[in-house]
């Protein structure tokens, strides 16, 4: 946490993080999630599937399909004004995120902790408010 602190020292404003902890010592700055990090961890849990699994619905295929529905929401509004990006998140980001928050507080006690699967569904829980 010193690093981090010490680096940024001069800085203040949004940081975008990993969810390394040390980045939470570091003053005057506003800390926003990583949604690529939520998502890879998703594709990473999919890839780790046995091979019996693949091409079926896995919960981890259902995680990566929540985090792709929003990264298409947001191609489709990036060359909008931000009042505009604003409106359309309302409308069509946050009821995935609703459900996709739902999803992962119903896998969480259903997945082994340990697992790809289990660490990406446990990644996004502790990383929610930042996301």
């Amino acid at each position: 946490g010193e690093h981090a602190k010490h680096f940024l020292e001069t800085f203040s404003g949004y940081l975008q993080v990993d969810g390394y902890s040390g980045y939470l010592k570091v003053p005057d700055v506003i800390l926003v999630g990583c949604w690529a990090h939520a998502r890879r961890k998703f594709d990473e849990a999919l890839k780790a599937a046995p091979p019996s699994a693949k091409g079926k619905q896995t919960a981890s295929a259902e995680g990566l399909q929540f985090c792709n529905q929003l990264y298409a929401i947001e191609r489709a509004i990036k060359k909008e004004s931000s009042e505009k990006r604003y409106e359309v998140r309302l409308e069509k980001s946050k009821p995935v995120l609703d459900l996709f928050l739902a999803w992962l507080q119903t896998k969480q006690p259903q997945v082994a902790p340990k697992s790809k699967l289990g660490e990406a569904i446990t990644y996004g829980l502790n990383q929610w408010e930042l996301l």
